[in-house]
């Protein structure tokens, strides 16, 4: 009996998703910051006389513009790098393509 290739792939992608909420999770519960001003004063018990605000630079506008290509990049290679791995681990993307126009013409 052959291992079930299908069902390995999608143990490995639920465990990875789970592995990448798990450690966000973590990560935002061992972080002890202060982040707001209102946040501050509930911890103190005082009164906050003021607060420095951010002032935002065009290299923090132009960083945060390389931070969204970037994200947008590594996205799309996600991508396309998990339908190179569907189309030679599990099935020809033409065998899908021809299914799913199979199914659609049976519901339609």
């Amino acid at each position: 009996m052959s291992p079930k290739r299908w069902l390995i792939f999608l143990a490995g992608v639920i465990m990875s998703l789970g592995a990448g909420f798990g450690t966000v999770a973590l990560a935002e519960h061992l972080d002890h910051s202060v982040k707001t001003s209102d946040e501050l004063a509930r911890l103190t018990g005082l009164p906050i006389l003021g607060s420095i605000i951010r002032i935002e630079t065009s290299e923090d506008v132009a960083r945060a513009h390389r931070r969204r290509k970037l994200i947008w990049a590594v996205t799309g290679l996600s991508l396309i790098m998990g339908l190179a791995l569907f189309h030679f681990f599990y099935m020809d993307l033409w065998v899908l393509t021809a299914k799913l126009m199979r199914l659609a013409d049976k519901y339609s």
